[in-house]
């Protein structure tokens, strides 16, 4: 599961208040670009859109910060993913195969 605070309102870098202004938004990503430099880190997120002619990303939005920050998010996230492998179950990845202890797993009667 995602990391919990034990106060909504204040946030993992050092319990600082969390405030959300109203230019705060939420977009749906299922693709992710990074342009990365000596100085900082970049990940355009995107959605990935079909129409009848073409497959093609749609650009929402783009993040940069600072390669400290990349690392540390990139920390968080690994540790968040772990966390909700161990409460929900392996994510396997697109054209990944599944592990025999998968394999082996009985199938549900719906």
């Amino acid at each position: 599961m995602p990391e919990k605070t034990k106060d909504p309102d204040v946030s993992m870098a050092g319990n600082l208040p969390v405030e959300r202004p109203e230019r705060f938004i939420r977009v749906y990503s299922n693709n992710a670009a990074f342009v990365v430099t000596p100085f900082d880190f970049m990940i355009i997120f995107g959605e990935v859109n079909r129409s009848p002619d073409k497959t093609f990303v749609e650009q929402t939005v783009a993040v940069t910060m600072s390669p400290q920050h990349a690392k540390a998010l990139a920390v968080v996230l690994l540790n968040n993913v772990r966390e909700y492998e161990k409460n929900v179950g392996k994510i396997v990845l697109p054209g990944e195969a599944p592990t025999p202890e998968e394999n082996d797993m009985p199938v549900e009667d719906k």
